[in-house]
């Protein structure tokens, strides 16, 4: 006997005297198989997130008499309401600006959404509105009409403020 074996507990401190349940070697498969499900379905969530989204563009015309500030785009999906920032630009009166690859996070390529609408603040400067010149967040009417079909990434969507 080797030195190394000479140190080791006994059978009776080691509990090898103690009954343990044999396991299989198709039960531990089972138990692995079950921990790569569980992580795989982790990782298509997070693709689904950032590697599936709809990257299109958003044209908006600004129609009203004044300037608005564009934040955001606030669209359905499967009866839930998703919201994508924008970067707070202001648009003149008649003014239109194209957000190019702006990514719906929750609607993956090849799909529709149900509706879509843009949240922005009108001017109020000049309004004598000591706080701020824009007023609080509005959002325009869903449209339905103009963002028919399937979202395919650099698709156009043309929107307006009215």
């Amino acid at each position: 006997m080797n030195s190394y074996y000479s140190h080791s507990a006994s059978n009776i401190e080691s509990g090898a005297g103690t009954p343990r349940p044999v396991r299989s070697r198709a039960s531990q498969a089972l138990g692995m198989a079950a921990v790569g499900i569980i992580v795989s379905l982790g990782m298509a969530g997070q693709v689904g997130a950032g590697g599936l989204a709809c990257d299109a563009n958003f044209k908006i015309t600004n129609e009203k008499s004044k300037a608005v500030k564009v934040l955001s785009l606030i669209y359905q999906v499967e009866g839930k309401e998703h919201t994508e920032g924008l970067s707070n630009r202001k648009l003149s009166s008649g003014e239109d600006h194209t957000w190019k690859n702006q990514s719906l996070g929750k609607l993956a390529e090849h799909n529709a959404m149900e509706k879509i609408r843009i949240e922005y603040r009108n001017d109020t400067s000049g309004e004598g509105k000591i706080s701020s010149p824009w007023g609080p967040a509005v959002k325009t009417i869903w449209f339905t009409e103009e963002i028919a079909g399937d979202c395919t990434n650099n698709r156009t969507y043309e929107l307006r403020i009215p």
